[in-house]
């Protein structure tokens, strides 16, 4: 069953917000990790256009207001301590956060439990990857955390218009606790994160060549997920894989993918990228003034059609 998501919000580039950090600093309250006594997320970015922004890095740090006392941020203790997103070529990569090295399935930050408003901020990062200063808000979005409830937040780039410049989306999808599972099934979940690919068409394909189709999304349109979907391992193929074919409503193949047959595991499969190429301008670098002015420069975008897996439990 498809769900239509309340929560994607599209904000233009151009909508500011300043953070006065010296008068929140005392204000601010620490995030701890597993912290069993608060609601918990997780950030995950599908963007390629992140990809694109000038290797002088530049990132994404998200900032989290508290909806009653507007524009306290209560996510760090400091502001190096802010969650944020980076694709820093040749130097480090973090599309997802926190991270535990080790750990397959999502770590997760604790919040107090209540609404919150994230806000998806430009930042500036040194040499380390530390995030600085904030500068231009890209997306917000609104969380509501219960009691230990999990929730992953994930950053998707938004359709393209041609040389503007760029804009996201935010899916918030709740993160159930390992239900029971049958013996011999896998349970997954398919989320379309790609801006330019169209409805798309999951099945599955069997080692004999056949596809089934049934319980799986054939309509699923950009930012849609689904619910969680029991596959059968017995339509496993040899390789211990359970193969998925994602194509468009004309039949046509976007592409394959797959996901492991382990019995009693959950994942998520992200159809990501574009489908077809687009140029648009990006953060390229800082002017040396007062202003701290951003420029940005044109790039090309390539056809970068592709899918994520993430073991859920």
């Amino acid at each position: 069953m498809m769900k239509r998501i309340p929560y994607i919000i599209t904000v233009l580039l151009f909508s500011l917000l300043l953070f006065s950090l010296i008068a929140c600093k005392k204000e601010l309250v620490p995030v701890a990790i597993e912290n069993n006594a608060a609601g918990k997320i997780n950030y995950y970015s599908t963007s390629e256009v992140l990809k694109q922004f000038s290797d002088q890095l530049f990132g994404i740090g998200i900032f989290t207001d508290t909806v009653a006392n507007d524009l306290r941020p209560i996510n760090s203790v400091t502001v190096d301590n802010t969650p944020y997103l980076t694709y820093i070529p040749r130097k480090s990569t973090l599309i997802e956060y926190p991270v535990v090295i080790g750990q397959v399935t999502p770590s997760y930050l604790s919040y107090s439990i209540g609404k919150h408003r994230l806000n998806f901020t430009l930042m500036k990062s040194n040499s380390q990857g530390i995030v600085k200063l904030p500068d231009i808000t890209y997306a917000q979005s609104e969380v509501n955390l219960s009691f230990d409830n999990k929730v992953l937040v994930y950053l998707i780039d938004a359709p393209p218009q041609e040389l503007d410049k760029p804009k996201f989306n935010v899916i918030i999808m709740q993160q159930p606790e390992r239900p029971k599972i049958e013996i011999g099934f896998v349970r997954l979940r398919i989320l379309n994160a790609s801006p330019d690919a169209g409805e798309l068409s999951i099945s599955l394909v069997k080692a004999d060549g056949s596809v089934i189709k049934t319980e799986l999304p054939q309509h699923l349109a950009y930012g849609e997920f689904t619910q969680e979907i029991p596959l059968n391992l017995l339509d496993a193929l040899s390789n211990k894989l359970l193969k998925l074919k994602i194509t468009d409503q004309n039949g046509k193949l976007l592409l394959y993918s797959g996901i492991p047959a382990i019995q009693q595991h959950g994942y998520t499969l992200i159809i990501k990228g574009f489908y077809t190429t687009h140029k648009l301008n990006v953060p390229s670098r800082l002017e040396k003034d007062a202003t701290g002015t951003i420029i940005y420069a044109p790039v090309d975008l390539p056809i970068s059609l592709a899918a994520d897996i993430r073991q859920t439990y």
